[in-house]
């Protein structure tokens, strides 16, 4: 299977369980369904081992009135292999907007905005870091500040 096709199967089973969890938590039969909004395809060497790993920034979002309340992101790891192929390693949900920075050493850093109390619909302004890296074969996610 392609990295394309890992990343699509894993974008559909990350729909359905936003809509799942939209649905379970709704208090009426109206609830949020969710669609993929944006998808960032970003190439690092997230275990150190010479091959280079592939980490998918999906953005899901609220389908038919799409803003920041209603937005999630979703960093998904693949893991390359010497054979050109990749394995999913692992995922992390991050509320509202998240993007991936890398660091001139290597390191992966995931930037996640929510809200202060007095920040409007349109402007999450709290930014908190977390470090992705694996430990013990797992991907992990960090608070770094």
């Amino acid at each position: 299977m392609t990295l394309q096709q890992q990343i699509n199967n894993h974008v559909s089973k990350s729909i359905k369980k936003l809509n799942l969890e939209s649905k379970k938590n709704a208090v009426d039969s109206d609830y949020f369904k969710y669609a993929l909004k944006a998808k960032e395809v970003i190439t690092a060497d997230i275990n150190r081992d010479g091959v280079k790993d592939r980490i998918a920034v999906l953005d899901f979002c609220e389908e038919t009135t799409c803003h920041p309340t209603t937005m999630s992101t979703e960093v998904v790891v693949f893991i390359g292999k010497k054979d050109q192929t990749f394995s999913l390693l692992g995922s992390y949900f991050y509320s509202v907007v998240a993007s991936v920075k890398k660091d001139k050493n290597g390191g992966i850093y995931v930037h996640q905005y929510d809200y202060f109390d007095n920040d409007g619909h349109c402007c999450p302004s709290r930014l908190t870091k977390f470090n992705l890296h694996i430990k013990d074969g797992k991907l992990m996610s960090r608070k770094v500040n």
